[in-house]
């Protein structure tokens, strides 16, 4: 990006010189920081340990403008390598997961900048992610300053830098961003406005020189201007159409990730000579028209949510279109010198930093929130300048493919449609305005002043306002009421409007819930309510969110952005109704389930905007003598129809609505911001052609249709009037009577008839009661001479010959006589004088005394009329109904005069429907004029001029009429005001409200230099409502309430405004009494106060007699109804106690010090005055601080009223200005409720301490609310002891669980009360009292008000808020309470003892006094020598030898701040928790202080003993195949595992029998407090320090086979826990598995604790082992075991197994079988037990047969030899 360091300084040369340094950091804002739904913050670390952190905000692109400024004494050498760190977190994470980017920049570079500044965008990477993507974007402003320097103007760096964003961003080394290419396809445009003067073109034109082409179209010379992060791209110009074709394609290079988050698209008209007009500007954000795949993710956080939502919100490119842009700025009408209104076309506006849409105004949808526009840099779009057809589609560079070519695409198709508006009302008119209109338009139709399309019945008939006797002005629509109908042609669009209605319907609802459940949970309403209004809730989110929206897929306009939106959209709703179901299962805390709701409409919101809305916003504009005075603009999609489903229909959809007003303007400081030039009260319906069938306004009024023709006469010579025909209102287009046909469907309904209701069109005084005339009288003289009278002029400085030339009008009468006017800055004969000449009279300042020098005076003369009872006009009048005019282009009057050379009338003629389609039937009214074929002889224009004044001439006007005139009666209760804005220079203000209801508005009188008015006035309103009376209770208008500041000259200023709905009371069956409340008044979107107030709308109706409420009473003295009791504040006597002590830093007023202050202090109506302070520089406290009054204040504290504080300063001469005020609107915590208490004696005790002024007692019972003392006098107390700590607190009666000494101690109680069980399990069993432990320091806490109450600072103001974004200016400081100082009053010494401990994450601190010294604080406004600090340090015992706190004698008051820190406030680096007794000396010895000495472990000792075993299985089989095991028993305690020792094997148990006779002995350290086995062991071989691990004490016996050659085998097992083991059992038979808790803790056996079993428990436990997720008994032990103590081992002495001393008791060998032996190491034995036992006479036979076999074999090889010895002998 751009290069940043260009000329590095030779470090070798700077300074070594320790110099003052300042560096100056500004942060901006951010943009597009990662993340869903964030609250981000930064953080910024300058060199080694400085460090700052911003406020935190919302959203992924924040705004901070925070100035955060680091001061240095280093020299510039080592200043130079100092690094900048800039960390953005997000808050609400985790510490270990908060990080979203950082950036790091070096001093260094700043420093050789030019001027030593930055100004830079900082691109965002984490570290730790390997793929080094960004993060975000931080803006961000720099400088180092020096001893001398001047910091740079930031102004004029910010607007060379403007533009060009991505050239001012700084990226660090290795970050990654891929290049990508823009394209945007631009088709054509449309609607363009006339941009050049035509004149040159019309006159050649009228001389044959030009075609009949309309040459408005041709005024225009169209190029459009694409920009994007500073980048510009322009097509080619197309000269001379309104309607320009480009087929052009832009391409625009950038690097993605972008910081910009918005394309501008700027239409603009090329000029030959001069600037290029712009035409119109459009913003599109990247966020609409993209998606980077976190907008599920919302509030949570957890990995299966994150991994779902990435998988269910694949991110996408951004894409639009093919579709059509619309683009807005100023009016469409050409004026020849331009508009100060041109601006709006450049369409800049900016929100928190962020380029928006000024023509597509409209609420933005951030990622975190939605935001409304607040502030506008230029202004919004009033008017609609055309559209453009476009696409735009982002490639990346590595994707290669190149896009197709542009091709006007097949999205022109257009549909017709029916915009219908009526109107009901139009009242807060300011002005009173002549001939006032009201046009209604969509696009470029309905414009009455475009020549481009047809005329539409889109302008009501002109009015005067009338006067509503107050203030403002109305039109007098009663029983008619118009009706506008504008035809237009768009494509259709419908799908994408309808899944937009349905979510910000679904988004309005949800909200309007959440306010109600809110409302519910502040009124403290029962828990079961709340929770069956949350249920109710999360069952319309799953309903609505399972509606299904409308598919865009095979629509004839959807495209790929379509497809992708509405894929969001669809799976956000799944997700959103899925988290719903689980909430509904599962919350369980209220305010969870409406942060869960919360977060819902957040994420609604996400997907709640429409990129594409090619419709055009309905405005409607107020006309003046045809120019534009205010407009507003209505979305198409709030109007819109749906014939599918309801649900899909706009808001504002056939349903009454309100709309206000607002004046056009580009400028950002006007008043036009606030100020409200009209109010409107419409109906207004927008569908389909198709659908005008099912148009109806669900009104009872009938449909009226009257058309207008005017007859003209002219003013001949010799002749006089005569006729010139029929025409329209302009005098352009003849329309005689019989071109005017009923269209099918209607019928007429009588004659043509004169219309007279011209004659009251020009009195422009209608509805005043007084009118008051004024003239001017001026003289002149010369030098010398005396006054001569020079000419006399009426009010509108139009010379008169006269007084007598001022007439009354007709109906009127003077009141009186021409008088003076003395009451404005005159002398007292009412002149003025100036110094001027004939050519500056008028435009002079004049002065109000008389010099020599001056020689003009002018003076005001005024006299008063009165409006008599109105009387008949003339019937020659009434009939005939002219009005004059001198040219038809001229303003017509009701009066003829000399010069008037055309007069005309109106003819008008009614028609009525004559079927049943009922209002739909408007929609034939376009075929109402039919031009005859006899009529062409009539004009003198060519026929095509004659057909294109035919497509000029309006419809007919529509009215809606009401039968039925209905009597209302309203009732406004104002009763009082708080906290409002200084108007006056006296930092007060002289308010009073004006109430307006529908044409009616009331006033309320004016209270008196006060900020916090207390009108108690009822306003009781009759009014005539001609409408439906139905829509009048569901849609019933809100009362619009205004303050207002009265001047001297009785001039109104605005202070703000608010809208209240009344309670509507149509039956009698409505008895609701209302109820006052607390409403905002708002000025521009700024708070200025509030207003207690309450209305009734009551319907008076003669038939029904329904009861009207009783009168209210009136005030004393005054005949001004007040608020009635019922509704008023129910008030009670109040007592007031004010410790006022004195006054600081007050600031000069009206160029005088401050020296002789007083107070005064309104609450209500009650005031309290102070004596004053004779000298504020030699004493600033006041003599007599104590102050007592009593008032009548309201119980309630929502009505409890604001405490006004005022500083006086008491001059010479009786002058007592008010140089500083104070506005206390939260009086309600200083609001002490007695508490209940049942001994008399504690009350009496507590009285005579308090009368005793005890300070001690002052401070803790009446301002913090300590309730120890009162545990000290009271037994029966049920206050919480925050302070008081018992070391043996007695036990609840019935407690039945038995708790051993020694498992009770301080720190039991101490770790149960912050709901640590590990560390009390006993304490928290016994159900022993708690005591109340803060989490952080008392100066956090509320209820001891931020250790600030004692004595509490106000800062005073002064002045008159010019701006909304000013402040009052500072005037001084003013304290209320006692200061600290308080020798001259309390002399009580009190005890104060201090216990304290360390805590520490990670260690133990060891603090010794250079800690206590560096990093205690404490606070002492004693004497020096009294100084509370160093008296500690120099009597503070050793922390490391003493653990017993300290116990000092001190006078006066501190406070202890308990963090540790390291020099910067960010990090936390230690805890220290600790609290403080107070005695009062007088008491006495407080006794000794408690032994919070920290635990220790004591060393124990187990001695266990196996005896025997039976019924083990049989794990192995011998070579014989006998079943066997070789058995031996381990055991160890939970944690010492590497202590376990082992029994000897019992061999060859051939029936799981074992014999052993074996001891454990297993030494271990043991805490009874927390029942944990503590274990000591480094964690490595290089640790210094031991670890502490805790463990459960448990005991785990298990069984194992022993093998020779492979792995022992587990057989079985048994964990015992010591501290609730099973008891054992004495005989074998019965030991079985129902001995031992099972898994859901049942046992057959009664549990014990060894630890408090005296003698040692021997007997049978069952074996057992997992099978299949259970237990199966494998085997039986029979073992003794016994605890022992340190000192019973020493005294009883036992060795392991059988060693010596083999005591306690001896352990002889065991008697184990003869065949228990190892075979390997005895092979008689194995041959004698194993082989002979079993096999004996097998070998014997074997023997026998081995015996006989061998005299066999003996005798087989003996026998023939002994044959032939044997023949041998017998044959000789």
């Amino acid at each position: 990006q751009s290069p940043l360091f260009i000329n590095r300084a030779d470090r070798s040369k700077l300074s070594e010189k320790l110099e003052d340094f300042q560096i100056r950091l500004k942060v901006v804002c951010g943009r597009q920081l990662t993340g869903s739904n964030i609250k981000p913050v930064v953080q910024v670390k300058m060199g080694k340990v400085k460090m700052k952190i911003t406020k935190i905000r919302k959203g992924s692109s924040p705004v901070w403008n925070e100035l955060l400024m680091y001061n240095f004494h280093e020299s510039l050498k080592e200043l130079y390598d100092y690094v900048v760190e800039f960390t953005v977190n997000n808050s609400r994470k985790l510490r270990s997961d908060s990080l979203i980017g950082s950036f790091k920049l070096d001093v260094g570079s700043i420093y050789d900048q030019p001027g030593k500044y930055l100004l830079k965008w900082l691109l965002l990477t984490d570290p730790d992610d390997a793929s080094n993507s960004p993060k975000g974007y931080l803006k961000i402003t720099v400088c180092v300053l020096g001893a001398g320097d001047q910091p740079p103007d930031e102004s004029a760096a910010k607007d060379e830098n403007e533009d060009d964003v991505e050239g001012n961003l700084l990226t660090p080394a290795g970050a990654t961003l891929h290049s990508a290419n823009f394209a945007l396809s631009l088709f054509s445009a449309e609607d363009l406005p006339q941009m050049d003067s035509i004149a040159f073109k019309s006159m050649k034109q009228k001389i044959g020189l030009g075609g009949d082409e309309d040459v408005s179209k041709t005024s225009v010379d169209a190029y459009l201007t694409f920009k994007f992060a500073g980048k510009k791209r322009v097509t080619e110009v197309i000269k001379e159409t309104n309607e320009p074709v480009w087929n052009e394609r832009l391409n625009l290079p950038l690097k993605f990730p972008s910081m910009c988050d918005s394309i501008k698209l700027t239409l603009k008209d090329w000029d030959r000579v001069g600037c290029d007009d712009p035409i119109g500007s459009v913003t599109i954000p990247l966020s609409h028209i993209s998606s980077t795949g976190e907008a599920g993710i919302g509030g949570k956080h957890d990995s299966f949510i994150f991994f779902y939502s990435v998988f269910l919100f694949p991110g996408f490119l951004p894409t639009f279109g093919p579709s059509f842009v619309n683009f807005y700025g100023s009016p469409r009408e050409f004026t020849q010198l331009g508009n100060s209104l041109d601006e709006l076309n450049t369409g800049k506006a900016s929100l928190d930093g962020q380029i928006i849409n000024s023509g597509q105004f409209r609420i933005l949808n951030f990622s975190s929130f939605v935001s409304l526009i607040v502030f506008q840099k230029i202004g919004e779009g009033c008017a609609y300048r055309g559209r453009a057809m476009m696409e735009l589609l982002m490639r990346m560079d590595e994707e290669g493919a190149e896009p197709k070519p542009p091709s006007q695409p097949k999205y022109m198709r257009r549909r017709q449609y029916r915009l219908v508006v009526g109107f009901e009302s139009a009242n807060l008119i300011r002005k009173p305005l002549e001939r006032i209109e009201f046009e209604v338009s969509m696009g470029n139709y309905g414009n009455k002043f475009d020549c481009d399309v047809k005329l539409s019945a889109s302008t009501t008939e002109p009015h005067n306002a009338v006067f509503d006797g107050v203030h403002y002005h109305y039109l007098a629509w009663t029983s008619k009421k118009p009706i506008m109908m504008v035809t237009s042609q768009w494509e259709d669009i419908s799908f994408r409007l309808y899944a937009l209605n349905l979510i910000l319907r679904i988004i309005d609802e949800l909200q309007d819930q959440i306010t109600e459940v809110n409302l519910m949970v502040k009124q403290k309403e029962d828990e079961i309510e709340i929770a069956s209004k949350i249920v109710t809730i999360l069952d319309e989110v799953i309903l609505n969110t399972g509606k299904k929206l409308p598919n865009p897929r095979g629509r004839t306009v959807s495209n790929q952005l379509d497809r992708r939106i509405h894929r969001q959209r669809v799976q956000m709703f799944e997700m959103i109704s899925q988290e719903a179901k689980e909430l509904r299962q599962n919350c369980t805390d209220a305010q969870e389930a409406i942060a869960a709701l919360h977060d819902f409409i957040q994420r609604l919101e996400l997907v709640s905007h429409e990129p594409q809305n090619s419709f055009p916003d309905v405005i409607i504009w107020m006309l003046s003598d045809n120019k534009r005075v205010a407009y507003t603009r209505i979305p198409a999609y709030d109007l819109l129809y749906s014939p599918e489903r309801q649900d899909y229909c706009g808001r504002f959809c056939s349903k009454p609505c309100t709309l206000t007003l607002k004046y056009p303007t580009a400028n950002t400081k006007s008043k036009k911001h606030y100020k409200v030039p009209a109010q409107l009260r419409i109906i207004a319906w927008l569908g389909r052609a198709k659908d005008q069938s099912n148009f109806e306004f669900h009104s009872k009024g009938d449909i009226s249709v009257i058309q207008d023709t005017y007859e003209t006469e002219i003013k001949l010579p010799f002749k006089g009037w005569t006729a010139d025909g029929y025409t329209d209102i302009t005098g352009e287009i003849p329309l005689p009577k019989s071109v005017f046909r009923c269209p099918t469907g209607w019928l007429w309904d009588g004659d043509w008839k004169i219309n007279s209701d011209l004659a009251s069109l020009y009195d422009t005084t209608l509805g005043h009661m007084h009118v008051v005339e004024d003239a001017f009288e001026f003289e002149m003289r010369d030098v010398g001479t005396a006054w001569q009278v020079r000419k006399v002029t009426n009010g509108k400085m139009e010379t008169i010959c006269d007084m007598g030339a001022i007439k009354v009008p007709s109906g009127w009468e003077w009141e009186n006589e021409w008088t003076v006017d003395t009451k404005r800055a005159c002398d007292e004969d009412g002149w003025e004088y100036a110094t001027s000449d004939d050519q500056t009279v008028g435009e002079l300042v004049w002065s109000t005394a008389e010099k020599v020098y001056h020689n003009s005076r002018k003076r005001r003369l005024v006299r008063s009329r009165v409006c008599i009872p109105l009387k008949q006009k003339t019937a020659e009048l009434l009939e005939e109904g002219w009005e004059y005019a001198t040219t038809m282009g001229c303003e017509f009057h009701i009066d003829p005069k000399m010069l008037d050379l055309v007069r005309r009338r109106k003819w008008s003629r009614r028609m009525v429907t004559s079927d049943d389609r009922g209002s739909a039937a408007i929609f034939q009214l376009d075929k109402s004029i039919v031009r005859d074929k006899g009529e062409k002889a009539d004009f003198l224009a060519p026929p095509d001029l004659f057909n294109r004044h035919y497509q000029k001439i309006p419809l007919p006007k529509i009215y809606v009429v009401y039968e039925s005139v209905w009597q209302l009666h309203l009732r406004a209760y104002i009763y009082q005001g708080r906290d409002l804005i200084a108007m006056d220079g006296d930092s007060f203000s002289d308010p009073l409200v004006l109430v307006s209801f529908l044409n009616h508005t009331a006033r309320t009188e004016v209270q008196k230099h006060t900020l916090n008015p207390i009108w108690d006035e009822t306003m009781m309103l009759d009014i005539k409502f001609y409408g439906d009376i139905d829509h009048l209770k569901k849609y019933c208008p809100e009362v619009s309430v205004e303050v207002f500041d009265s001047d001297d000259l009785n001039s109104l200023q605005f202070m703000g405004r608010t809208s209240v709905k009344p309670i509507v009371k149509l039956d009698q069956e409505n008895n609701q009494t209302p109820k006052l409340e607390w409403h905002d008044i708002t000025k521009a979107n700024y708070t200025t106060g509030n207003v207690l107030t309450a209305f009734e709308m009551i319907l008076v109706n003669k038939n029904d007699k329904i009861e009207m409420p009783l009168p209210p009473p009136l005030k004393p003295g005054v005949n001004l109804p007040m608020v009635p009791f019922g509704i008023r504040p129910v008030l009670q006597r109040t007592a007031i106690e004010f410790l006022i002590w004195g006054v600081r830093t007050m600031k000069p007023f009206k160029l005088l010090s401050v020296n002789s202050p007083s107070v005064l202090i309104q609450i209500g109506a009650v005031e309290l005055r102070t004596k004053i302070i004779k000298n504020l520089k030699k004493q600033p406290n006041f003599t007599e601080p104590l102050y007592y009054i009593e008032a009548n204040l309201p119980v309630d504290d929502l009505y409890f009223p604001p405490i006004v504080i005022r500083v006086k300063d008491n001059r010479k001469f009786g002058s007592r200005p008010t140089v500083g005020q104070h506005i206390i609107t939260k009086s309600i915590q200083y609001r002490i409720k007695p508490p209940s208490l049942n001994l008399k004696s504690t009350w009496q005790l507590l009285h005579h301490v308090v009368q005793t002024n005890i300070m001690s007692l002052r401070l803790m019972v009446l301002i913090r609310k300590c309730q120890y003392f009162l545990n000290l006098f009271a037994e029966e107390t049920k206050v919480s002891t925050d302070l008081a700590i018992e070391v043996e607190p007695p036990a609840k009666p019935g407690l039945k669980l038995q708790i051993r000494e020694e498992e009770l101690d301080w720190w039991s109680k101490f770790y149960a009360s912050l709901g640590d069980g590990g560390n009390c399990r006993s304490y928290m069993e016994s159900g022993l009292d708690l005591i109340k432990v803060y989490k952080d320091e008392l100066e956090k806490q509320e209820e001891f008000n931020h250790f600030s109450d004692f004595i509490q600072t106000f800062q005073l103001f002064r002045g008159k808020v010019e701006n909304e974004d000013d402040e009052p200016d500072f005037a001084g400081q003013f304290k209320v309470h006692t200061h600290p100082d308080i020798s001259n009053i309390y002399h009580h010494q009190i005890i104060l003892l201090v216990y304290f401990w360390l805590n520490n994450a990670r260690r133990v601190i060891t603090l010794n006094h250079d800690i206590f010294l560096h990093r205690w604080c404490f606070r002492h406004w004693g004497p020096a020598d009294e100084r509370l600090a160093l008296y500690i340090l120099r009597t503070f015992p050793h922390v490391s030898e003493h653990h017993y706190g300290c116990r000092c004698l001190i006078r006066g008051f501190f406070i202890l701040y308990v963090s540790f820190f390291y020099q910067s406030i960010i990090y936390q680096s230690g805890r220290l928790q600790l609290w403080v007794d107070m005695f009062p000396k007088s008491f006495g010895d407080p006794g000794l202080p408690y032994n919070i000495e920290p635990r220790k472990p004591s060393k124990y000792f187990l001695r266990m003993i196996v005896w025997n075993c039976s019924e083990i299985p049989m794990m192995d089989v011998s070579v014989l195949g006998d079943k066997m095991s070789d058995i031996y028993f381990k055991g160890w305690i939970s944690g010492l595992e590497h202590k376990q020792q082992k029994t000897d094997v019992h061999y060859r148990s051939l029936d799981g029998t074992g014999n052993f006779n074996w001891r454990f002995v297993f030494p271990f350290d043991y805490l009874p407090q927390e029942r944990m086995v503590h274990v000591a062991k480094k964690d490595h071989l290089w640790s210094l320090d031991k670890t502490v691990t805790k463990f459960p004490p448990v005991l785990n016996i298990q069984v194992w086979d022993n093998d020779l050659f492979g792995p022992n085998e587990y057989i079985s097992e048994i964990v015992l826990p010591i501290t609730n083991m099973p008891k054992c059992c004495k005989f074998q038979r019965f030991c079985s598995l129902k001995n031992v808790p099972d898994m859901q803790g049942n046992c057959k056996m009664e549990m014990v604790n060894l630890f408090d079993q005296k003698m040692p428990l021997k007997g049978w436990w069952p074996l057992y082992r997992m099978v299949d997720c259970g237990r199966e008994q494998a085997g039986k032990l029979e073992m003794s075991i016994e605890i022992l103590t340190e000192q019973e081992e020493e005294e009883k002495r036992a060795g392991q197994g059988r060693d010596e001393p083999n005591m306690h008791p001896k352990l002889d060998k065991p008697n184990r079988p003869a065949t228990s032996f190892a075979w390997f190491s005895s092979p008689f034995k194995s041959l004698r037990y194993i082989i002979w036992r079993k096999y004996k006479w097998i070998i014997l036979g074997l023997l026998a047969f081995a015996l006989f076999l061998t005299f066999f074999v003996m005798f087989i090889y003996s026998f023939p030899v002994s044959v032939n010895w044997y023949l041998s002998i017998v044959k000789p």
